[in-house]
């Protein structure tokens, strides 16, 4: 019975940063930068698995509307690292008498440096929203919550129920846990066995 009658505010607790943590994304993603085109690499994310993606305030891969695959970005140390090498390219080819791709190192480097401020500007705004947001205290607690309602759950489920009132119990236990995002849901172990239980109880309580 205690632990039934703790569940609701346990549940509320865990729904009120779920809420907070979506809030504050929604808020966050309302004035999260596009990365300008000089700063996009490729506009498939394969191409890009020695740079960046373009990435939303989660951290997680962001697809623009309309594409199905994340952008592939620039990073600052990247386009910097391009220039350099760039310029040792350059500085090679002039040094020989065929200066063969000449015109294409001096655009590219010329492109690059062009592009460096955007690079430098875009990278800062983002870390700018995501360090002022509060998303990543928010997902901390969110996750915290998310816990204390997962151990709560499984010690209601880890009770063989004397009555129909616990195998009620038992159902609001799973009901809130049911408040939980998928994604996380499908990660936690102990909730395999959850829905057997449930039906083990019902029958049993049904049979006396």
């Amino acid at each position: 019975m205690r632990l039934g009658d703790e569940l609701p505010s346990i549940e509320a607790a865990y729904v009120s940063a779920r809420d907070e943590k979506g809030s504050i994304y929604q808020k966050a993603m309302a004035e999260w930068p596009l990365a300008p085109k000089e700063v996009i690499r490729s506009t498939y994310s394969r191409a890009s698995l020695s740079g960046e993606i373009e990435r939303d305030v989660a951290g997680g891969g962001f697809c623009r509307e309309g594409e199905a695959d994340c952008f592939g970005l620039y990073t600052v140390e990247g386009l910097q690292s391009k220039i350099a090498w760039r310029e040792r390219d350059l500085a090679r080819i002039l040094k020989t008498k065929r200066q063969k791709h000449l015109g294409f190192h001096a655009a590219e480097l010329t492109e690059a440096k062009a592009a460096l401020p955007k690079t430098k500007a875009y990278w800062a705004k983002c870390e700018r929203i995501r360090k002022s947001c509060g998303y990543e205290a928010a997902t901390e607690a969110e996750g915290a919550a998310r816990n204390i309602l997962k151990h709560h759950v499984d010690a209601i489920m880890a009770f063989e129920p004397l009555t129909m009132e616990g195998v009620v119990i038992q159902c609001q236990a799973l009901i809130a846990w049911g408040n939980v995002e998928k994604f996380f849901r499908s990660l936690t172990l102990e909730a395999v066995n959850w829905p057997q239980k449930l039906a083990a109880s019902i029958i049993e309580q049904s049979s006396t």
